[in-house]
């Protein structure tokens, strides 16, 4: 793998990050050993520009992120051709092919994309986030049925797609914070 960031931040009120790697993995097919990831996040620290002289707000952080990722936790050979000695004849073990190749095996990929705003009000009595992600996922890793006429059930393969997207709340307060007694509350609430 080879892996790059960068960060900025300016006045500790707008930051930048920016990452890119290239990731290769000996699970895939001959065809698709790398493949390239790449993130970028951004925030306006709000409270530093709006409401630094506030004694109400504390906190309030407007953010945003977006990348790719990859998944290869589909185990050794899975693109290989394997043979296995799964038959005696005349006494003498005999290699079958138990797998086909598959030379165009590929990394499953992931494009997420948050938006978020986290808030303090109160001296931090009251604080929380806000999210709302999007998750799509591409080249899904499968086993795939095959003709038993092949000598095999399955292969891997990459086949399908799908989107995941919803809300986070999370919410949390200080109800009573002295010499002997510290209350907290902490609520989450999410939908998928």
């Amino acid at each position: 793998s080879y892996f790059s960031r960068l960060n900025y931040s300016f006045n500790n009120t707008y930051n930048l990050s920016l990452s890119y790697r290239r990731d290769g993995s000996s699970r895939f097919g001959d065809n698709n050993k790398y493949a390239n990831f790449w993130a970028i996040g951004a925030s306006w620290n709000i409270h530093n520009t709006l409401f630094e002289e506030s004694n109400t707000v504390n906190n309030l952080k407007l953010r945003f992120s977006t990348g790719t990722s990859g998944n290869d936790f589909i185990g050794d050979f899975a693109s290989q051709s394997l043979y296995q000695y799964r038959f005696n004849y005349d006494g003498a073990g005999v290699p079958t092919l138990s797998r086909g190749a598959n030379p165009n095996l590929t990394w499953e990929k992931n494009d997420n994309t948050n938006f978020g705003l986290d808030f303090g009000l109160f001296n931090n009595r009251i604080s929380g986030s806000f999210d709302y992600y999007i998750r799509n996922t591409s080249d899904l890793l499968n086993p795939i049925p095959t003709p038993l006429t092949s000598g095999f059930d399955t292969q891997i393969d990459n086949l399908g797609d799908f989107e995941n997207k919803g809300f986070e709340i999370a919410l949390n307060t200080i109800n009573v914070q002295n010499s002997n007694i510290n209350w907290t509350t902490n609520k989450t609430f999410s939908t998928n």
